[in-house]
């Protein structure tokens, strides 16, 4: 298949192209000016921006699918409005030159921050309600555009919704939040740990599932991809694991994080290092929903979960051999 992806130097988005390559599909990426994530692989780049419609036309022109992950995801006071720009007038953007190619079949990348996360005891599925009005901008202004691509579906446009928890794994440059968060782990740079958890899940078995579902998804559906959930503290033992000489760190309350955010900024400001304890990544992992089905995706497109302690394993060798070739 002729194939776009936008979002494709992300975390998600490279391990995408990845299998679309191993499977032999031809690529067409949307890129901005770092794009080593992609090197090695075979590919058409366009650059350019979601705001731009001539290179959105030509990014999906002759295309069997579109792949939308193209997003700014933020946990650290990001406005509505910076986020909604991308995450919302974006993938507006992209549903209309989609709709306009006539052809293509939209594969749109949500989160599960899109869905409305209480209550937190009933089993969270693909019939939770979007988190239109949740004071979480990346929450509110995922689920909108989520909300576009359906509302694109009653009007005609061959469209269907992923919805995957926090991702870890292999080939995160950036790297992401979590990444980050495994890597300080096992070098001893973070000092605290604090109660709480996250549903995390293997980004590889997520593009899996993608590519399946370009083939056999139903058009209008939602499908959720999630892992298990662990806590923090879990996490750091399974790093340990892998790593002997981690030493996992004492715990604080919440209470006590919240209040020395100003402090945890200027610390992570003074190192030049991404801030990983910010409010809203502290009410993330407060409230992770434990009890997220897949039923819905492991029979539609064959999407199964490996081992956590596998992911992390995987995770931290990319890590050491990434950064050991990047000295």
């Amino acid at each position: 298949m002729n194939i776009a992806v936008t979002g494709s130097t992300g975390h998600i988005g490279n391990n995408l192209c990845r299998e679309l390559n191993g499977q032999g599909h031809r690529l067409r990426v949307l890129v901005r000016k770092d794009h080593r994530a992609l090197e090695g692989l075979e590919c058409e780049k366009v650059y350019g921006d979601l705001s731009d419609f001539f290179t959105l036309r030509r990014l999906v022109r002759g295309t069997d699918a579109v792949f939308h992950l193209a997003a700014t995801i933020a946990v650290n006071g990001a406005s509505w409005k910076k986020l909604a720009a991308v995450n919302i007038n974006g993938t507006r953007n992209v549903i209309r030159v989609v709709r306009e190619a006539g052809r293509p079949r939209l594969i749109h990348f949500s989160s599960i921050h899109a869905l409305e996360q209480k209550p937190c005891d009933l089993p969270l599925d693909e019939t939770r309600p979007l988190a239109l009005n949740d004071r979480m901008p990346y929450s509110s202004t995922k689920a909108r555009a989520e909300q576009l691509v359906l509302e694109a579906v009653s009007e005609g446009v061959d469209a269907l919704v992923l919805n995957p928890t926090s991702v870890i794994g292999p080939h995160d440059y950036k790297p992401s939040l979590m990444g980050a968060f495994l890597w300080r782990i096992a070098r001893n740079r973070l000092p605290l740990l604090v109660p709480g958890g996250y549903d995390f899940v293997d980004v590889r078995d997520v593009v899996r599932a993608a590519v399946e579902a370009s083939r056999c998804g139903r058009t209008g559906e939602r499908y959720l991809l999630a892992g298990r959930w662990a806590s923090v503290r879990e996490l750091a033992e399974l790093v340990k694991k892998v790593q002997p000489r981690t030493r996992v760190p004492g715990g604080v309350p919440l209470w006590t994080a919240r209040a020395g955010l100003p402090l945890i900024r200027s610390w992570s400001k003074i190192r030049g290092e991404q801030g990983l304890y910010t409010r809203e990544a502290l009410r993330t992992i407060e409230t992770g929903h434990r009890n997220i089905c897949t039923e819905k995706a492991a029979i539609e497109l064959g999407f199964a979960a490996r081992p956590l302690e596998q992911t992390v394993a995987d995770t931290l060798e990319w890590f050491m051999h990434h950064f050991k070739e990047t000295r």
